[in-house]
C-alpha cells in the first residue's frame, strides 16, 4: 500500500510539473546554437546507442542558428521521448535535418503505437493524449517553444508513420518570415 501511495504521488507530482511548465510564458534567451548537437546529446541521454530502436539520421551541414538551447533540449526530449515511447517492442526513428530557405527544417518519423490519422488536431490540444499514462502536453509544449522561437511545428500520420515537421528560423524570434521551402 505505501508503494501504490507513493507512485501515486509520484505521477501527481510529475504532472503538476508540466502543468506548471505549460503555463508558465516562455522568454527564450537568444544565443548561437548548434542543432544537430542538442539532437545528438539528446540522443545519447535518451540511450539511442543501446536502445531498441534504430535511429536513421539524414543531416545537412548547417550553421549555427539563433535560438535558447535549454527550450531546443526541452523540445527535442519531448519529441524524441515520444518516438520512444510509441515503439516499445523496438522500431526506428529518423530525423532528417536540412537548411531551407530562411531557415532549418527537421523532421521525425517513427512507426509503432501512433495516433490515428483523424487525430492530428486534437493532438496539439493540451491535455489530449492517447497514452495510458501522460498529461497531453508534451506536443502541445513542443509547439508552444517552436513558436516561441518565431518557426512553426505540424504533424501528421500516415500509414503508421507519425511525423513531426519542425521550421526555425535563422533568427529565432522572428515572426511573420514565410518559408515556401517547408510546404
Amino acid at each position: 500500500l505505501l508503494e501504490l501511495s507513493l507512485q501515486s504521488v509520484k505521477q501527481v507530482n510529475g504532472i503538476v510539473s508540466d502543468l506548471l511548465e505549460f503555463a508558465r510564458p516562455l522568454k527564450p534567451k537568444l544565443a548561437p546554437v548548434d542543432l544537430m548537437a542538442i539532437i545528438e546529446e539528446t540522443l545519447s541521454l535518451m540511450g539511442a546507442d543501446s536502445s531498441h530502436i534504430a535511429i536513421k539520421r539524414s543531416y545537412s551541414e548547417i550553421p549555427k542558428l539563433l535560438g535558447d538551447e535549454d527550450l531546443l533540449r526541452q523540445l527535442f526530449l519531448n519529441l524524441i521521448k515520444n518516438a520512444f515511447e510509441a515503439q516499445p517492442q523496438g522500431g526506428y526513428l529518423e530525423i532528417k535535418v536540412n537548411s531551407v530557405s530562411h531557415g532549418v527544417m527537421v523532421i521525425l518519423r517513427n512507426g509503432g503505437d501512433v495516433p490515428d490519422e483523424d487525430m492530428m488536431e486534437q493532438i496539439l490540444e493540451p491535455y489530449f493524449t492517447t497514452k495510458t499514462k501522460g498529461s497531453g502536453i508534451g506536443l502541445p509544449f513542443a509547439k508552444r517553444i517552436v513558436t516561441s522561437l518565431g518557426g512553426r511545428l505540424s504533424v501528421k500520420c500516415k500509414n503508421g508513420i507519425f511525423e513531426v515537421k519542425i521550421f526555425l528560423p535563422w533568427k529565432g524570434g522572428i515572426s511573420g518570415v514565410e518559408d515556401t521551402d517547408s510546404r
